[in-house]
Parts: C-alpha cells; sequence; structure tokens
C-alpha cells in the first residue's frame, strides 16, 4: 500500500513538471520562495555590544631597556675589551582606550627590586596627572592639570613642597620630550632651536629649557640637546642628549640625569647615566 502511495507522488510530481507549473526541479523552486521570504531581524543588543566591545578594546605597546653606568661603554677608538655595565632594567608600557592614554613605567634594579615607579594619564594627547614614586629614597611626586593650572605636590625627608603655575605653551615633563621632537621633527632637521617649559617636580615649578640639534648627530641618528636657557642653571646642570634613529624616526637612547639614584650608606646622588632602548 505505501509503494504505491510513493508511485503515486512520484506520477504527480512528474505530471506537474510536464505541464510547467514547476520550470525547474521543485527543490530549487524550494530553494528560491525561501530566498524571498523576510529574513529574521538580526538581534539589535547583540550588535550594539559587538559595537561596544570594539570600540572598548584596549591598545598596548611595552618598552623595555637597560640602563647603562656611561663610563663603562665603549666608544670607537677605546679598548674593546671594555664590558658595559648595567645598572638598571626599564619598563614602559602605554595602554590607549578611546581619548585615554595611560603610561606607566618602572626602573628595577638587577635583583628586581623598584627602583623608580612613575605614572601618566593623558587625555586628548594632553597631559592630566602624574605621580613618581622614588623607592630608593622615599620620594614621591605628583602633578595634575584642572582648571587652566598645573598644580604640583612633593617630597622627601628633608622638605616638602606644593605650587601651581598657569599652564604655559610647551610646558613638558620628560615622558612627554620624546614626541615633542617628533612632532616638530623637520623643525630639528633645519637646525632650529626650540624653548619649551620642562616641569622640575623636586622643585614644584618649572625650568625653561633650550631643543636643538647636537654637533654629534649623522646620517643614520639624530641627536637633540636638551639645555637649561638660563646660563647660571646651565653651569650647574648637564644637558640632557635624546637620540633617534633617522630613519624609522624611534628613540634609541637618553643620556643624562635619570629619576634613579646613586646611593651610598650615608647619601644619595642624582646620576647621569644612558637609558638604551631594547629592539622592538
Amino acid at each position: 500500500m505505501r509503494l504505491l502511495e510513493y508511485s503515486l507522488f512520484i506520477s504527480l510530481v512528474v505530471f506537474l513538471c510536464v505541464a510547467g507549473i514547476f520550470k525547474t526541479s521543485p527543490l530549487l523552486h524550494a530553494k528560491k520562495i525561501a530566498a524571498n521570504l523576510p529574513m529574521r531581524p538580526s538581534n539589535p543588543n547583540t550588535l550594539s555590544a559587538t559595537n561596544e566591545i570594539e570600540k572598548t578594546q584596549v591598545v598596548m605597546t611595552r618598552l623595555t631597556g637597560k640602563v647603562y653606568d656611561p663610563d663603562s661603554l665603549i666608544t670607537p677608538g677605546e679598548d674593546k675589551k671594555i664590558i658595559p655595565k648595567i645598572l638598571f632594567n626599564f619598563e614602559k608600557t602605554t595602554e590607549v582606550l578611546k581619548s585615554q592614554k595611560t603610561v606607566k613605567a618602572w626602573f628595577r634594579t638587577l635583583e628586581g627590586k623598584h627602583a623608580v615607579y612613575e605614572e601618566v594619564w593623558y587625555k586628548d594627547n594632553t597631559l592630566q596627572k602624574y605621580t613618581i614614586r622614588q623607592h630608593q629614597v622615599k620620594h614621591t611626586g605628583s602633578l595634575e592639570v584642572k582648571a587652566g593650572k598645573v598644580f604640583m605636590s612633593f617630597q622627601d625627608e628633608k622638605k616638602k613642597c606644593s605650587q601651581s603655575e598657569e599652564i604655559q605653551p610647551n610646558l613638558l615633563i620628560a615622558d612627554q620630550v620624546p614626541d615633542y621632537v617628533l612632532n616638530h621633527w623637520e623643525d630639528f632637521l633645519e637646525n632650529k632651536t626650540l624653548s619649551i617649559r620642562f616641569i622640575v617636580l623636586s622643585r614644584c615649578e618649572s625650568i625653561g629649557f633650550d631643543l636643538k640639534v647636537a654637533e654629534i648627530s649623522d646620517k643614520n641618528r639624530l641627536t637633540i640637546k636638551m639645555r637649561p636657557s638660563s646660563f647660571f642653571i646651565a653651569i650647574a646642570v648637564n644637558p640632557i642628549l635624546f637620540t633617534f634613529d633617522k630613519k624609522e624616526k624611534k628613540l634609541l637612547e637618553i643620556d643624562g640625569r635619570l629619576p634613579v639614584k646613586q646611593v651610598s650608606e650615608t647619601d644619595y646622588s642624582d646620576w647621569e647615566a644612558v637609558l638604551r632602548f631594547d629592539p622592538s
């Protein structure tokens, strides 16, 4: 009985095809009908959540380097047996989320202990806040930008200060100097001298500095010398050198006073050393 029913069904399909009711095979016709049906609307909440995830993705970069004793570094013409002496390890991370950027930097001893920790907050590439903790000698400092002013504070075992200044053009902290150079790259290639105000938290004030191309620059490297504008301060404070790869416009090293200290059993002093960044 079932075989008879199946035979009748096949005969009916053949008849319909011959009669022209199905111009194509029934299966293909069914697919065409299904294709013309309205699609089920996507879940708007799902799409919204996906877009929000894309918008809230954090972009992170990491930079590492080593701090060297400058007297141990090899220069052309010197004894090649000299072995560079590493003083500290350096690490810096940058996290970008929408218009917010957070920079964290660590100077660590070779044993892994924290010597200095710095943190910087930016919004729309504008400095908002900066903090530093000098673990070697227990210094702390911070600044915050609000209402058109920069509020600075600093404290160590001997002194404490707090002060505010009006925001001035080209007011920078150390973390901003490399980007400032890159933003004025063509000016430096034309041997122009640019002036900035550099925040010195230990004095709760900003000091004028001039930036210009150093004589040691060559066809592969561009070295920027940052020197105090004041003749009298320049006598006491040596320049800081920022060396960049000319082709890649990438910072290679910083030579000068760094936030790490040279500590003895009875005292500490500022250390002028060389921070060389690892290849990335």
